[in-house]
């Protein structure tokens, strides 16, 4: 049986690292969010939930993501602003 075809995201991050100092919050979190998708992120009070979430929204820049030979950052396709 053949699977699904996924149609693209809608948001995507690919690799993410993301710390404040020494504190590491994020070190590679990919994710994918398709249209009409819901997610919920959970975790203890400093684990980088916020972060994750003002990275998606253009709001912070990770300190690195993406594949090697692509910049660095959350995405969201211009078709689909």
């Amino acid at each position: 049986m053949t699977p699904p075809i996924r149609p693209p995201a809608k948001i995507s991050l690919e690799k993410a690292a993301k710390a404040y100092g020494p504190r590491v919050l994020l070190d590679g979190v990919s994710l994918g969010v398709g249209e009409r998708q819901r997610i919920g992120v959970v975790g203890r009070n400093g684990a980088g939930k916020s972060t994750l979430a003002a990275i998606l929204a253009g709001a912070v820049q990770p300190d690195s993501a993406g594949l090697p030979g692509r910049p660095a950052f959350a995405r969201v396709p211009a078709a689909n602003r």
